[in-house]
């Protein structure tokens, strides 16, 4: 008795305890809904998958004759596409999820795929998948000896013009060839491609094939180490007779998704509320749909395309609809119009006022916020940002509302981020006021925090161009604490900071970067300057600038010029004369300002052979002659070589009328000193 009493207590722990140890299961999730054609027929035998971010562990339905399908999965971010991914006939054009619509054919969002997390034991019904049938190319491979390459795998890639969308299109995949040598690939959109097989460092190649629905290349052959050319509407390979007429090509159809092309009266509302990350209510920010266009390629604003004169009415662009954000956190935008949209944090300066400014990038520059977009909750379905391959971001989330669609209920996560305030100044100390100035930064690296950034050459990750006030101040937002290093340029100068301590929610304001020199501008006015002036844009006026030496307090210009003889009468007529390099000092700060180039300076030897002299008069006191002159000319002697250019290397060459480097020379620095040229108009041969 004793015994069995014991007995029965231990059993009863011991499968406690089991129970406990058992691994916790979520509730499952389903995704459940339709596939149809663009007509809205339904579409068949077609597997509707859910994968990981990695594209691993699929979760796999396929639609019935009435093309509906059901998948069960769990609440960790998931990708939609058709399985297997670019081996069935059929693209994803777009799904509709209870009046959102998303668009993953347009690359809007990331690779083509739709990436969502499914909200914990939420049945998502009604789903609406719209595909498109892709083109199907049957082609086989030839060895060289004309055999057929069996019964091996290889990699087929396809370069090309997409027609209906007017972009370009790249792409490679694993195909199987079988024991004739045919394999079976499909195309999503019409166009012009180049196709290429790679097998073992050997490539086959066709070139400018002619692809469209109506045309499926059921003969396309392909010879390794060899061409196949498409002329007078025909491929041709010289080591295999064969002859594929081509037909015409069709007319092209619409360039953007149906919803986005045509615009429906019915308006639409989105309506929710702003959270921090810990689920804080976060007030007092606005939010923007800022209506978005699909063209060759790209999505960019409407307003980038259309202009309201001499336009019908469907292409007048929609305006940007503004919400802020009340103290309850709570927004609404109404009276939205159908169309592709993008939702953004609106810029952090209240005061920006876009109807004054001309300028797309001075506004972007201003589009800065202090708060990012962590994730966005939309019914049961919640999109974040995913920063491992394939790379999810929601500041390039794009989404239409199907017209007369009511959403409510939208959580909008945001997290805060580090305020950097600094200031940029001239040499001189005075402020660069009102000017657009280009920023690199260069950003702590933390693998805890996400990939590491490679950054370009001088290993900077992170650029923009920011646009200062009336004080010279501007401010960037960043999202981790660490050591950050600055760079600037402005027109041709340049300033550097760092490392600078940003700490966590602390606002950094002791930045400081003093350029290199300071920019003396022009009285012309803005509308007056002609952009295609070489070398910078009109908002640089880089044509018309002096900058000024700090250590010598000479002014120079960089100018563009036909010849030495153009650049010394500029010069004149400027009130200056060419270059003079005076010390070693003077010729870096010039490197450093105009870079490596062909630039006309002041030495000649006009007035007497062998005897060089500056333009401006001042005595020799550095030289800096090249010991290898690039591109030399034999047939000239050191007697008709009376000019001297500064090249690529920063060195000296000597040069004549009709020399190469003469003919390539097109930009020359002048000098402001009070001096002006010793070498009279007289004095110059013609």
């Amino acid at each position: 008795m004793f015994y069995s009493y014991y007995t029965h207590i231990l059993i009863f722990l011991t499968s406690l305890i089991l129970l406990c140890a058992l691994p916790s299961q979520s509730l499952a999730e389903s995704f459940s809904g339709r596939v149809v054609d663009e007509e809205g027929n339904p579409v068949a035998n077609v597997t509707v998958s859910l994968r990981d971010i990695n594209l691993n562990a699929a979760a796999l339905s396929k639609t019935d004759d009435k093309g509906t399908f059901s998948i069960t999965t769990t609440n960790s971010p998931v990708v939609l596409m058709l399985h297997p991914q670019r081996k069935t006939e059929y693209f994803i054009r777009k799904v509709d999820i209870s009046g959102l619509i998303l668009y993953p054919d347009q690359h809007v969002n990331t690779n083509e795929f739709s990436i969502f997390t499914i909200v914990e034991g939420a049945e998502i019904k009604n789903v609406e998948i719209t595909v498109r049938k892709r083109i199907q190319i049957r082609g086989r491979v030839l060895n060289q000896d004309g055999t057929p390459l069996k019964n091996i795998k290889v990699e087929v890639r396809f370069y090309g013009h997409s027609l209906n969308e007017e972009r370009i299109r790249n792409w490679a995949t694993k195909t199987d060839l079988d024991a004739e040598g045919y394999f079976e690939e499909y195309v999503d959109h019409p166009g012009i491609y180049t196709v290429s097989v790679i097998h073992q460092a050997q490539i086959a190649t066709a070139d400018e094939l002619h692809i469209t629905k109506e045309n499926d290349l059921p003969n396309l052959v392909l010879m390794l180490g060899g061409i196949t050319n498409v002329k007078d509407n025909s491929i041709r390979v010289s080591q295999v007779p064969l002859v594929v007429e081509q037909p015409e090509l069709p007319e092209q159809p619409p360039a953007i998704p149906p919803d986005t092309a045509t615009k429906s009266k019915e308006k639409s509302t989105l309506s929710g509320h702003v959270v921090d990350t810990d689920g804080n209510v976060i007030s007092g920010i606005k939010l923007a749909l800022q209506p978005m266009h699909f063209k060759h390629g790209m999505v960019l604003p409407e307003t980038e395309f259309f202009n309201t004169g001499n336009v019908s009415e469907s292409q007048i662009p929609r305006s940007t609809i503004n919400s802020q954000v009340n103290s309850s956190g709570k927004f609404s935008f109404n009276n939205i119009e159908s169309g592709l949209l993008q939702l953004f944090i609106g810029p952090e300066d209240s005061s920006f006022d876009t109807d004054n400014i001309t300028s797309r990038r001075q506004i972007l520059s201003h589009l800065d916020s202090e708060y990012d977009m962590q994730s966005i909750k939309i019914g049961q379905l919640i999109f974040e940002n995913i920063v491992v391959n394939p790379r999810f971001s929601l500041k390039q989330f794009m989404f239409a509302i199907k017209p007369g669609t009511t959403i409510e209920n939208v959580e909008i996560t945001v997290k805060k981020r580090i305020r950097i305030g600094g200031k940029i100044v001239y040499a001189n100390a005075s402020p660069v006021k009102n000017r657009l100035v280009k920023l690199r930064v260069k950003e702590p690296q933390n693998r805890e925090l996400g990939p590491i950034q490679l950054g370009d050459a001088d290993g900077y990750t992170l650029k923009r161009e920011i646009w200062t006030n009336n004080n010279g101040d501007f401010s960037i937002f960043v999202q981790n604490q660490g050591d950050y290093f600055f760079h600037v340029e402005h027109i041709v100068l340049s300033a550097k900071a760092g490392p600078i301590a940003v700490k966590d929610k602390e606002q950094q304001n002791e930045l400081i970067l003093q350029l290199n020199g300071t920019i003396i501008f022009p009285d012309t006015p803005k509308e007056e300057i002609q952009p295609d002036e070489p070398g910078f844009s009109a908002d640089e006026q880089i044509h018309d600038v002096w900058v000024v030496n700090p250590t010598n307090g000479h002014s120079y210009k960089l100018i563009a010029c036909e010849d030495w003889f153009d650049a010394h009468r500029q010069a004149t007529k400027n009130g200056a004369h060419l270059l003079a390099i005076n010390d070693e000092a003077e010729h870096k700060w010039i490197m450093e300002l105009y870079g490596s180039g062909f630039f006309w300076i002041g030495l000649n030897d006009l007035d007497k052979e062998g005897e060089w002299q500056w333009d401006g008069g001042e005595p020799i006191t550095y030289e800096r002659w090249e010991s290898n002159e690039l591109f030399p000319d034999d047939t000239l002697t050191d007697e008709e070589k009376d000019y001297a250019v500064m090249n690529l290397n920063g060195a000296w060459q000597q040069t004549a009328p009709q020399a190469t480097i003469w003919i390539m020379t097109r930009q020359a620095i002048i000098e402001n000193d009070g001096r002006l040229s010793t070498i009279e108009a007289n004095d110059i041969p013609k």
